[in-house]
């Protein structure tokens, strides 16, 4: 009888004390694999994986750019080129069916259907590009970042429309509502780096306004929502800052400064402006500027975060991040399938995909994981 009153006992402590099964389980719970690709590819992808219509991923390396269908990986094309003019895009551009790339020597141009080129930039046509740049869709076009103190504004067949020539140096653009808009970033010394944010018409070049700061350069992705210009900066100066701007006049909204706003990449979601800062992601309230919350790591990352459905996916190389966008708790992490590096993440309506060294992975998301 005392044996049986101590295991009743045991067993009341356990379960007001010990874990809730439930717990544990969803602890257990993984990233559903949906389907895995081989990529086969040379060096590390330097863009995230561009998603057209929800139907087909785009996705590089360093010699090559390759188009999957997102429903169930199957290659729709695959298109090379020789190392001399290696693919250093960061950003890959979708405007009237081709896809448009930055390499080492020139611009290229894809058919999205079967991966043809159909278009090629280089010096001769007096045109030289920074690779490297935060480049931009434009009504019927794109804008390109120059090598120097530039940005080229193209029609969709390639043509010149016009071209900027500006005192700084000039590494992002953004588009919306028939302006372009220009991040620069210039260092003084070793304690101070300028910023600058320009806005122009996208029809006649003319400028429209002019945004500074002392707080580092704008060197990162542009972000227009309602009118309203988001951008952050990374430079040498003792803080740098995140801004929202009236994109119509370049009135300053918010300013959110720090010493840890070190712009590596960034995101808009429906309720927060994400920075990665190199060690932390950190998510701004998009209408006040706040910090709501920041998530650590050790070392250093400068991958894009992703929103979808609630939750935003992040990686910091060896795993992927589930992060309660309200909250800003890890609610999963998935560790790296092939034991290599998870260089970006990227969402469809209805799939998270990773793209390692070795592979290129589709994944069921939180939001629809079974309980």
């Amino acid at each position: 009888m005392k044996a049986l009153e101590l295991v009743i006992i045991l067993f009341f402590i356990s379960s007001c004390f010990g874990e809730n099964p439930a717990k544990i389980e969803e602890k257990d719970v993984e990233l559903k694999i949906l389907w895995e690709k081989d990529t086969n590819i040379i060096d590390s992808p330097s863009a995230q994986p561009l998603i057209i219509d929800d139907s087909v991923i785009v996705f590089t390396g360093e010699v090559s750019i390759r188009a999957v269908r997102v429903s169930d990986g199957e290659m729709k094309w695959s298109g090379e080129v020789d190392g001399e003019n290696a693919l250093n895009t960061k950003v890959l551009l979708y405007t009237d069916d081709r896809i448009v790339s930055a390499h080492k020597n020139k611009v290229l141009g894809w058919d999205v259907r079967i991966g043809e080129k159909i278009l090629e930039i280089n010096k001769q046509d007096q045109v030289s590009v920074f690779s490297r740049g935060r480049n931009s869709v434009v009504d019927n076009g794109f804008a390109l970042i120059g090598d120097t103190l530039d940005a080229y504004i193209f029609d969709s067949s390639g043509k010149t429309r016009f071209n900027i020539d500006v005192d700084f140096g000039s590494l992002a653009l953004g588009y919306a509502n028939k302006n372009v808009y220009l991040g620069q970033s210039k260092t003084i010394n070793g304690a101070l780096t300028l910023g600058k944010l320009r806005a122009f018409d996208s029809q006649s070049g003319d400028s429209l306004w002019v945004y500074t700061t002392e707080n580092g350069g704008f060197n990162e992705s542009i972000f227009i929502e309602d009118k309203i210009l988001f951008a952050s900066t990374f430079g040498n100066s003792p803080k740098n800052e995140a801004v929202a701007l009236d994109a119509e006049t370049g009135e300053l909204i918010w300013r959110f400064e720090s010493d840890y706003i070190f712009t590596r990449n960034s995101a808009l979601g429906p309720l927060h402006y994400y920075v990665n800062t190199g060690g932390s992601l950190a998510a701004l309230d998009k209408q006040t500027g706040q910090l709501k919350w920041r998530e650590e790591w050790l070392g250093t990352a400068s991958t894009k975060p992703v929103y979808l459905e609630g939750y935003v996916y992040f990686t910091d190389y060896s795993e992927i991040k589930v992060i309660n966008d309200e909250t800003g708790e890890v609610v999963h992490r998935e560790p790296t399938p092939d034991g290599t590096a998870i260089w970006h993440v990227a969402a469809s309506s209805n799939k998270i995909f990773a793209q390692t060294s070795r592979q290129l992975i589709a994944y069921e998301p939180w939001h629809l994981r079974s309980d």
